[in-house]
């Protein structure tokens, strides 16, 4: 039975939990990173059956819901875990929009499943004004740029490369998200009202 839990995790765990959800090896960089993950604004927790399986860490600037990490056991993945962790944040939070910045096309796929609006997507549609607020938004805020942040992790974060089953999806955010070189895929959504 899944429970999330507004408290940061044990730092020992969160680390061990992020080795394995990255395909990395435990290094003091990846230990510093995950401290400095699990001291942000809104800290959460994710058990299965009392055990620890995820954590996630959010910040929330006006109306924007930012997700700045959620890392989940690879046991745990693909189990709605990530989709619930920011349906509860939004319940707290009472925001209106999410953002995030990515390697994983399946990360981008959990937010376009919550998302009305969310961007960048296959279509290439662009930001009309509302989004386009949000978007800068987050370039104020986090200096983040849309949709593309080219080379912000300086490697690949993954050991091993996310991929998205659709392949047609894959080529698309092939295109436009260099694995190798690190690049991130800066995302914006308007969250669909109905999973308030």
């Amino acid at each position: 039975m899944m429970k999330i839990l507004l408290e940061n995790p044990d730092v020992t765990k969160a680390v061990e939990l992020t080795s394995h959800g990255f395909v990395q090896p435990i290094t003091d960089e990846l230990i510093a990173d995950v401290e400095a993950h699990i001291r942000g604004d809104l800290v959460m927790r994710i058990l299965d059956n009392e055990h620890d399986v995820g954590f996630a860490t959010f910040e929330v600037h006006d109306e924007l819901l930012y997700l700045c990490g959620i890392m989940l056991d690879p046991t745990a993945q693909g189990r709605s875990y990530a989709r619930e962790a920011i349906h509860y944040a939004r319940k707290i939070t009472n925001t209106r929009y999410l953002g995030l910045r990515t390697q994983n096309p399946k990360m981008w796929a959990v937010g376009r499943r919550l998302c009305e609006v969310w961007l960048p997507d296959v279509q290439a549609e662009k930001p009309d004004s509302e989004m386009q607020q949000v978007i800068d938004l987050l370039k104020i805020k986090r200096n983040l740029p849309h949709p593309l942040d080219l080379g912000c992790y300086g490697e690949p974060l993954y050991g091993a490369k996310p991929e998205h089953q659709d392949p047609a999806i894959q080529r698309w955010w092939d295109e436009m998200c260099n694995f190798e070189r690190g690049d991130g895929i800066v995302c914006v959504g308007r969250l669909n009202p109905t999973h308030r």
